[in-house]
């Protein structure tokens, strides 16, 4: 049988169903050129026959079906033949030349199907790159998806050369390295104090495979240059097809400094770093991002403009470097980093260096003139103070609020005593400034100067009061803010009620629902009033909040529902769930939450409407009670569902199915086992999928890792008998597991002489492991090997063949035919000795079999069998009878020279 063992699987972690088409050419791509070979010597080479075009290259690490981490590399290649012939291409034409070797493209296996690989702006899952001929008309394009593993790779600088020969004739060869580096253009300067540091720009596409390039940069200037520190910017319309890279991207921006950054994806990056900054480019002012690529509010050193990553940078050297250094910044260094400089470098500068810092407030750049201002709340001298004093009463409000700010900050109580006098200009706008910026800087000093800002007539400077006050913790808050509330100004009237809302003095409360009763009159319910009412549930609420349910905002509804839900009791959860088919997705996901929270019987009346609707919210909020509960009738429920062919063809299928193998009762898992060979190929892969995760949980699993060490040939543990002892310990622990059968009926296959009755167990186990795990192919042709070695000869071939459509592009099916095709010959020849004469029928029955069994290897080899099996079968005991054919010897020449399989065996 196929070796090394497969029993073992790596299931599926995730799955996704997209599909791209992949005849679409994307647009921008850098092509691969290689002329055809000349037919004679010394004549000219005529225009190139077959161009090839590479796209979206994915260079990854991922555990095998061993177990082992293995490199492996995915691209989208596009045939472009522009001969007057059609190109027939196997999957043996291509090859992959690496560090190590050349490799044609490899099957997909249970480790890799679970991944998807970005396609433009879809989503592939790398399940779809299954080795298969093609063929590409005359003048005409094709695209194809190419798989190889494992690979030897330099990751700083890979060197990967794929060529594509037909007939010993290479049409066409691409250095993919190199074409990928082409994409990727970095441009770079240098900025900062003393210029310590580096300003990388990103154009183009930047991928898995051209990431070293940027690592050779970031090594060229470190050890060069000695620069340490860098800013990686990112074009607005940089090209990022590999996720994967971007988290790397964001792993050395957060852990540059900190010690090595290891992932061993990508190339390492030089421990002497001290920092990397990251961010990407601001689009066009029309024009939004397609996709946040570096969501910089969760990572460190991420952000979201360059003058915020260039700060990043800078600040630290304000810290280290000799002031004289940050003084020639300031002279003469880009405004960019002359202004963070002068933000941040103040407490180091000395009064002589004042002049050069007021020099700033006549700048024609108004950064440097706020960053020169802000940069004063350093300095107590008189020319400091008559300065920042002039700009806060300046027309310009970032200017003056700048001033403010800076002697509210500052150091020197001088300083601060200075802005508290502002407060008793007769200029409104000032003081307003001036109580503002005291409440964004709440300190106990301003708390009396607050204090009679409270009762100030202009109701913008009574509100900034306030905050400030709450934000110092007043203790006469209570009753401003009661006498607040009944302010005509509206900004007045929420900041009282929120503050009321919230204090825990009961006459506050009691204030604040007669208020929300008013207002709920003729506003709708916050977001902070419903929090409230939610927590007092005061039943005068309810009647009140009910003409909110008609509103046309579905958020005002959804508050509605949530707040009568709260305060309305039993009656009103009948009410609501009366009107259900009334209310938006959202409303109804609340009462139907209500309803199971509840126990209602009505819940059960809804949920199978809800299950059918195409309002995702509703839907995945229904899966979602149902996968809580659990019961047989939340399962007979799901599987119901699935006979709508609406949902079983959609997505939603496989949120279905990863529900039933959540609540992973016997019943679930027979759902799910009767969907495996559904007509939609949608739910029958998705629940093909859920299953694995299903078995995966299984408490066999430690025992079945256990007893796969020991059947591994070659290792220094091989030991059938201990393998066999931890596999009858997985069976007794879950019997239906079909990996456990599996595991044990491979075993006794294994064994050169097994006892008739061992292999009539085996039969009933895998048996069992196909009823459990129809997708199986392992199960179903260790099945049909086991029939025929029974005696059941057509009982064995027919099993096999009965699915031979559907596993047509499965190299573990094609191989695992030919070994029962090789033991059915055993069994008839063993008939046709004892014949006397010989049976002329049962001799073309051999002949047939034999041929049909080569045909079979051969489409295993096309189909993407790897190195190792195919050496296999020089020594396997299933094909014992097979290498006695002629053509078995031809099928280790090159592929494309053999014959093509005759139709009748196809």
């Amino acid at each position: 049988m196929f070796r090394p063992v497969r029993f073992l699987p790596q299931f599926n972690r995730s799955y996704q169903t997209r599909r791209a088409v992949l005849c679409r050419c994307v647009a921008g791509l850098i092509s691969g050129l290689v002329l055809l070979f000349s037919a004679g010597a010394g004549q000219a080479q005529p225009p190139a026959a077959v161009k090839l075009t590479i796209d979206s290259p994915f260079l990854r690490l991922t555990g095998n079906d061993k177990g082992d981490e293995v490199r492996w590399l995915s691209v989208f290649v596009t045939i472009n033949n522009q001969t007057d012939e059609a190109l027939q291409i196997p999957p043996s034409a291509w090859q992959l030349r690496d560090a190590r070797g050349v490799q044609t493209p490899a099957p997909i296996t249970d480790a890799f199907s679970w991944i998807d690989v970005v396609d433009g702006d879809d989503e592939v899952s790398l399940a779809t790159f299954r080795p298969h001929s093609i063929s590409v008309a005359a003048k005409k394009t094709q695209r194809v998806g190419l798989f190889f593993q494992p690979l030897a790779v330099d990751l700083r600088k890979p060197e990967l050369e794929l060529t594509l020969t037909v007939s010993d004739r290479q049409l066409a060869k691409v250095d993919l390295a190199q074409t990928a580096n082409a994409q990727l253009n970095i441009t770079s300067r240098r900025i900062g104090p003393a210029r310590a540091i580096g300003l990388l720009k990103l154009t183009g596409e930047l991928n898995s495979l051209n990431a070293g390039l940027l690592v050779r940069e970031l090594d060229r200037q470190s050890e060069n240059d000695r620069v340490l520190r860098f800013v990686i910017e990112l074009d607005a319309d940089l090209r990022v097809p590999d996720r994967d890279v971007l988290a790397w991207l964001r792993l050395v921006a957060g852990q540059t400094g900190l010690g090595e950054v290891h992932n061993p994806r990508f190339a390492q990056i030089s421990s002497e770093l001290l920092a990397v900054q990251l961010t990407q480019s601001q689009p066009a002012s029309n024009e939004q991002p397609r996709f946040d690529r570096l969501q910089a509010e969760h990572y460190d050193n991420v952000h979201a403009t360059l003058e915020a990553a260039i700060e990043a940078a800078v600040i630290p050297l304000c810290e280290r470097l000799p002031r004289e250094l940050l003084l020639a910044e300031l002279r003469d260094g880009e405004t960019v980093s002359r202004q963070v400089v002068l933000r941040h470098c103040g407490e180091r500068l000395a009064d002589e260096d004042l002049p050069l810092i007021l020099s700033f407030l006549k700048s024609d750049d108004k950064t440097l003139r706020l960053a020169a201002l802000e940069t004063l709340r350093h300095f107590e001298t008189p020319p400091a103070l008559a300065a920042l004093k002039a700009a806060s009463q300046s027309e310009d409000e970032a200017t003056a609020l700048a001033a403010v700010s800076a002697m509210a900050t500052s150091r020197y109580g001088s300083v601060r005593d200075e802005i508290l006098g502002l407060l008793d200009t007769a200029d409104a706008t000032l003081r307003k400034r001036v109580t503002q910026t005291l409440a964004r800087h709440p300190h106990s000093d301003w708390a009396p100067r607050l204090l009679e800002q409270a009762g100030d007539p202009d109701a913008e400077i009574r509100h900034a009061a306030l905050s400030g006050l709450i934000a110092i913790g007043h203790p006469r808050l209570s009753g401003l803010m009661r006498e607040a509330l009944k302010s005509e100004d509206e900004a007045l009237q929420r900041l009282s009620l929120r503050y009321l809302m919230a204090s825990p003095d009961p006459q506050d409360e009691r204030l604040a629902l007669d208020t929300v009763l008013q207002q709920l009159e003729t506003s709708p319910p916050s977001r902070a009033v419903m929090q409230f009412v939610n927590r007092i549930q005061d039943e005068r609420v309810t009647p009140i909040v009910r003409r909110w349910l008609k509103s046309e905002t579905p958020r005002i509804r959804r508050r509605a529902v949530q707040i009568m839900l709260a305060t309305g009791g039993p009656a009103v959860l009948d009410e609501l769930a009366g009107e259900f088919s009334a209310f938006g997705p959202g409303e109804q996901a609340e009462i139907l939450n209500a309803l199971f929270n509840a126990e209602s019987p009505e819940f059960w009346k809804l949920a199978p409407e809800s299950l059918l609707s195409r309002r995702g919210q509703l839907f995945e909020a229904t899966t979602e009670l149902l996968r809580r509960d659990g019961s047989d009738q939340a399962v007979s429920l799901l599987a119901d569902a699935m006979s709508d062919k609406t949902l079983a063809d959609s997505r939603r299928s496989l949120t279905v199915c990863q529900t039933l193998a959540s609540i992973a009762t016997p019943a679930a898992r027979n759902a799910l086992i009767g969907y495996v060979r559904d007509d939609s190929e949608t739910l029958s892969t998705a629940s093909a999928a859920a299953l694995q995760q299903l078995y995966l949980r299984s408490p066999a699993m430690p025992l079945l890792a256990r007893g796969a060490m020991h059947m591994e040939p070659g290792q220094g543990q091989y030991n059938p008998t201990l393998a066999m002892m931890y596999f009858n310990l997985a069976v007794e622990t879950d019997p239906d597991h079909p990996t456990s059968r599996l595991a044990r009926a491979d075993v006794i296959l294994k064994d050169k002489a097994p006892s008739r009755q061992e292999m009539e167990t085996t039969r009933d186990d895998l048996r069992i492991a196909l009823r459990l795990d129809p997708s199986s192919t392992n199960a179903l042709t260790c099945l049909g090997l086991t029939e025929v070695r029974l005696g059941a000869i057509d009982t064995g071939i027919r099993l096999v063949e009965d699915v031979r459509e559907r596993f047509a592009d499965d190299a573990l099916y094609h191989y695992n035919t030919a070994c029962i095709y090789g033991r059915a010959i055993e069994e008839l020849e063993g008939q046709l000795k004892s014949q006397s004469p010989p049976s002329e029928e049962l001799r073309k029955t051999i002949e047939r079999y034999r041929a049909q069994a080569v045909a079979d290897l051969r489409q295993s080899i096309e189909n993407g069998l790897d190195e190792g099996n195919r050496d296999w079968m020089r020594e396997d005991p299933d094909l014992e009878t097979i290498r006695q054919s002629p053509d078995f010897a031809k099928l280790f020449e090159d592929q494309t020279a053999l014959p093509p399989i005759p139709d009748e065996l196809k």
